[in-house]
C-alpha cells in the first residue's frame, strides 16, 4: 500500500538523520528491531537492545481515525517500555504526516519525552514533498531506500538544506527528557497485577451478528427454528448464497458461515434479536444495501459500459447523478434487477471500480474526492476539509430529501472527479473486471465499513442486557476520564474510554480478529494503564474509584495475547458465554 511505502521512506529519512548525528547501525542504532523482553517492534532503538536509551516512534497516516487508534497503541507501548527497563529509556514521537486533532497531539506531547511535528515545519513540507514526488522509485530494502534518499538529497539544494535543519531539530528532540513523569513510571513499575491467566477462546460474535442482521427477519426466524428444532430452512435470499452465508441442497438451505454458526452457538435467539434491535443498523443501510444487491453488479457494469462515452464526460456524469437521485433505476432494465436500489449507486460504484482496477483495498474515498474536486471549483468556499463533502454529499447519494438543494458547484465538481476516474480505468479494463469487482464491493462495504462501524457496540448491548436482568445497578459512562485527561488538565474525549461501572468495577469491551488483534492488544494496554493510575492532588497514584478492571472479549486473541493483557492490568477477562460468572463476581463485590 502507498501509505506503508511512504512510511518506510520516512523511516529511511530518519535513519540518515540519525547517522548524520553520529549513530551507527547495529552498533548503537537499531532499525525495526525489538528490544529484549518486550513486545514492541520499535521504529528505531538507540543504545542496545538489552538496555535501550531511546525509542523513536514514527507516525504517517492520512486518516484522523487511524491517528486516534495509533495514539492509544503508542500509549500502551510507552507504558510497556518504561516499565521494562531501569532506567526507563526516553520515548520520542515523530509525526511526518497525520490528520489529527489537536487534543490527540497534546496526549502524545504529555506522555512522551520529546515530540517533533515534522509536518508542521517548513523544512518538513519540503521533505514530505521529496518523498511523495519520488515514491514510486523507492525500493524494498532499507539499505537501497537510504541510498536513493542520499542521491535525491544530493541533487536537490532545497531538500538538502531542509534535511540539515531536520537533523538539528531531531537531535534537539532526542536530547529532551520528561522528568515530570518519573514518579508515574516508578509507580507503574511497582504495580503487579495479582490476577491469574485464563484460557483464550475464539468467538466471532461481532461478525456473526452483523451477518445475521443483513438477512431478512423471516429468514432469521427459519434459522433459529432449524437450530432449536431441526426444522428445514426453506428460503434464503440469493445474496446469502453469493456471500457464502448459506448453501442450497435437496434438503433445503444450510448455514455454512462459521461466524454465523458461532454466534448461534454462543447466544439464544432472544439475545441475538435484542442485540440487532438495539444496534444502529438503520444508520448502516448505506453499506448494507450494496451487499444485498451484490447479484446486480453485472447489471450495473452493463449500464456503465453501455453509457461509457457519456459518463466519462463531466456533463454526462452530472446528468446521471441528478437523474439517479430522482430514480435509481434511470436507464436500467428493471427486469434484470434482483435487488432493491435505493441510492445514487453510480457514486460509490465508481469508487469500487477504481479500487478494483488499482488492486487497492482503500484506493479511493470521500477525502480523496474532495481534494481532486478542487480543480473543478470556481470558488474557495468548499475546501477539501469542508463538512459539505463528508455530510451533505453522502446525504445526496443516499437520496435524503433535504439534500436535493446540494450546491450545483459540489455536484459538478464531483461529476468531474467521477468521470475522470472512469476515463482513467477505460472501457476495456472495466469490461474485464468481472468477479473481482464483486469481491471489491463486498470487501468495501462488509469489511471496511460495516465491520468497523464505530457506533456499533454489540458486546456492550449484551452486557447491559445481562446487568438489567440481574437487577444490578450500573452506570454507562461513554467517556471516562483517564490519566492522560488529568495530565492535560481538561476533559478531552480523545483520552477517555467508554466504560460500564458497577460499584467499583469498570467493564470495557473489545472485538478484534486476525488482521487487527495485535494493534488492539496494544490499545487495550494503553487504556487500562491510563485508567489504573490517576493524577490527583499533584501526585500520581492508583485510581481510587475503580478497584477492578474487567474486559469482555470477542475475536481471535491468542493465549499469549490474553496473558499480556492480564499482566498489563486487566483483572478479569470474560467471553459472552461466561457472563453468568461475571454477574456472580459483581454480586459478590457489592
Amino acid at each position: 500500500m502507498a501509505g506503508e511505502k511512504k512510511g518506510s521512506a520516512f523511516e529511511a529519512l530518519v535513519y540518515l538523520a540519525l547517522e548524520k548525528i553520529g549513530y551507527s547501525l547495529d552498533k548503537d542504532l537499531y532499525w525495526g528491531k525489538k528490544p529484549n523482553g518486550v513486545s514492541i517492534d520499535a521504529d528505531f532503538v538507540i543504545g542496545t537492545l538489552e538496555a535501550p536509551s531511546h525509542l523513536l516512534m514514527l507516525t504517517s497516516t492520512g486518516q484522523a481515525s487511524n491517528y486516534n487508534m495509533k495514539v492509544w497503541r503508542n500509549v500502551g507501548e510507552i507504558f510497556e517500555i518504561k516499565k521494562a527497563f531501569t532506567p526507563p529509556p526516553g520515548v520520542y514521537n515523530l509525526v511526518f504526516e497525520a490528520t489529527q486533532k489537536e487534543s490527540l497531539q497534546d496526549i502524545m506531547e504529555a506522555i512522551s519525552d520529546g515530540n517533533l511535528l515534522v509536518q508542521s515545519e517548513k523544512y518538513g513540507q519540503v521533505l514530505v514533498n521529496l518523498v511523495e514526488n519520488n515514491l514510486s522509485l523507492f525500493p524494498a530494502s532499507n539499505e537501497r531506500k537510504s541510498n536513493l534518499l542520499k542521491e535525491l538529497l544530493d541533487n536537490d539544494d532545497l531538500a538538502r538544506i531542509a534535511f540539515s535543519t531536520f537533523c538539528i531539530h531531531l537531535n534537539n528532540t532526542i536530547n529532551k527528557q520528561n522528568f515530570l513523569l518519573n514518579d508515574l513510571w516508578a509507580l507503574a513499575k511497582c504495580y503487579k497485577n495479582k490476577s491469574s491467566s485464563r484460557l483464550a477462546k475464539i468467538t466471532f460474535f461481532r461478525r456473526g451478528i452483523l451477518k445475521l442482521a443483513i438477512l431478512p427477519q423471516e429468514d432469521r426466524n427459519q434459522i433459529y427454528k432449524h437450530k432449536e428444532l431441526g426444522l428445514k430452512i426453506n428460503s434464503m435470499p440469493d445474496y446469502a448464497i453469493t456471500l457464502g452465508f448459506a448453501t442450497k441442497s435437496v434438503f433445503g438451505y444450510k448455514i455454512i458461515d462459521k461466524e454465523i454458526n458461532n454466534t448461534l452457538d454462543l447466544l439464544t435467539k432472544e439475545v441475538i434479536e435484542y442485540t440487532i434491535k438495539n444496534s444502529p443498523f438503520d444508520r448502516m443501510q448505506r453499506w448494507i444495501k450494496p451487499i444485498c444487491n451484490i447479484n446486480d453488479v453485472e447489471v450495473q457494469v452493463k449500464f456503465v459500459l453501455d453509457h461509457f462515452q457519456h459518463l466519462k464526460t463531466v456533463k454526462g456524469m452530472y446528468e446521471c447523478l441528478t437523474s439517479q437521485y430522482i430514480d435509481p433505476y434511470f436507464k436500467v432494465n428493471k427486469d434484470k434487477v434482483r435487488g432493491d436500489w435505493e441510492i445514487v449507486w453510480i457514486f460509490y460504484f465508481v469508487f469500487d471500480i477504481i479500487k478494483t482496477h488499482k488492486k487497492k483495498k482503500q484506493g479511493f474515498g470521500l477525502s480523496e474526492l474532495s481534494k481532486k474536486a478542487q480543480k473543478y471549483l470556481n470558488t474557495n468556499s468548499y475546501p477539501a476539509n469542508h463538512t459539505i463533502w463528508r455530510i451533505n454529499l453522502p446525504s445526496f447519494v443516499n437520496r435524503v430529501t433535504s439534500a436535493k438543494d446540494l450546491p450545483f458547484e459540489i455536484l459538478w465538481a464531483t461529476s468531474g472527479v467521477l468521470s475522470e476516474l472512469l476515463d482513467e480505468v477505460g472501457y476495456n479494463a472495466l469490461s474485464q473486471l468481472g468477479k473481482s469487482l464483486e469481491e471489491t464491493v463486498i470487501s468495501s462495504n462488509l469489511e471496511q465499513k460495516l465491520m468497523s462501524y464505530r457506533s456499533f457496540h454489540p458486546l456492550k448491548v449484551v452486557v447491559e442486557k445481562k446487568l438489567k436482568e440481574s437487577s444490578l445497578p450500573f452506570i454507562n459512562i461513554p467517556a471516562h476520564p483517564s490519566l492522560l485527561t488529568e495530565i492535560n488538565g481538561q476533559n478531552q474525549n480523545a483520552s477517555t474510554t467508554p466504560l460500564i461501572k458497577v460499584g467499583k468495577v469498570a467493564i470495557h469491551w473489545k472485538s478484534a480478529f486476525d488482521q487487527g488483534k495485535t494493534h488492539k492488544v496494544k490499545e487495550l494496554i494503553g487504556r487500562v494503564q491510563s485508567l489504573r493510575f490517576e493524577f490527583s492532588g499533584n501526585e500520581f497514584k492508583i485510581r481510587s474509584d475503580i478497584e477492578r478492571f474487567v474486559l469482555i472479549l470477542d475475536g481471535t486473541f491468542t493465549q499469549s495475547q490474553i496473558n499480556t493483557l492480564i499482566r498489563s492490568g486487566w483483572d478479569e477477562i470474560y467471553y459472552l458465554d461466561e457472563l453468568d460468572s461475571l454477574i456472580e463476581l459483581l454480586k459478590n463485590q457489592s
